[in-house]
């Protein structure tokens, strides 16, 4: 159908897929083969247009005849043979390599149907430049299509996403309480680890005793920071009993002793 329409964004799309087509349209019920009901010849059998979309808040709900085709397409690459003989499993792995379904539950249904249950993925989080992670720190989409703005940047080398995500999880609570609010975890290359807070402020960690330094900032630096964090660029940690505050500019000139 790809090739008959002549589109190369539709060939790309569909090439190597096995799969079925929906096509609605915003204003009126529509079906793959006659996107107007009233094309439809006096008598002729078909769904004659009965297949509308509305969106309800994140999702795409889809009424009609052809409403089932859009997960048949994962189920028609592995279902073969009889309903008895089925594989289950197989087809349960497919629909779980799909973006954005977290699991699957597959289940006959006697005499004649299977029956796909999904449970979506939700993204708790962005991942270095166009991946997302789930609640559990799993990246599951490497390059998303759109990465939503609102939610923390956690960055670190490949293989890295479930360390950074527990170094997110540990202190974005215990900062909230402090008054802060916590916006980005970063691991670099070389092991060293890094906070963002609201307004951009960074808190350096380093690469040694980063949990007794975070303890160290949550303890003793948050309660000054939370009052003043407008004021701050930095706050550095890597220091045996204390920290050091890099104020911005505007700060620095209003504490600067007049000559």
């Amino acid at each position: 159908m790809a090739q008959s329409v002549g589109k190369q964004e539709l060939i790309d799309l569909c090439s190597g897929k096995i799969g079925c087509w929906l096509i609605t349209q915003p204003d009126r019920g529509s079906d793959v083969t006659c996107l107007h009901g009233q094309e439809w010849p006096a008598g002729a059998p078909g769904n004659k247009g009965n297949v509308t979309a509305v969106v309800a808040g994140d999702e795409i709900v889809l009424n009609g005849q052809c409403s089932a085709w859009v997960s048949n397409g994962a189920v028609a690459q592995v279902a073969q043979g009889g309903l008895a003989s089925v594989d289950l499993e197989r087809i349960r792995k497919r629909v779980e390599s799909t973006d954005w379904v977290d699991s699957a539950v597959v289940t006959r249904v006697w005499p004649d149907a299977i029956r796909v249950v999904v449970n979506e993925e939700v993204a708790a989080a962005r991942w270095n430049d166009a991946g997302l992670l789930n609640a559990r720190g799993e990246l599951f989409i490497r390059n998303a299509r759109y990465v939503p703005p609102e939610l923390p940047l956690l960055e670190g080398p490949e293989g890295s996403e479930s360390q950074v995500a527990q170094l997110y999880i540990d202190a974005q609570g215990r900062l909230l309480e402090s008054g802060l609010r916590l916006t980005g975890v970063r691991l670099d290359d070389r092991g060293a680890w890094e906070l963002e807070l609201a307004d951009g402020l960074q808190v350096r960690l380093g690469r040694q005793d980063v949990k007794d330094r975070l303890e160290r900032f949550i303890r003793l630096a948050s309660p000054t920071v939370a009052k003043r964090v407008a004021e701050i660029n930095y706050v550095d940690m890597r220091y045996t009993n204390g920290f050091s505050v890099g104020w911005n500019t505007r700060s620095a000139l209003a504490v600067a002793p007049r000559a």
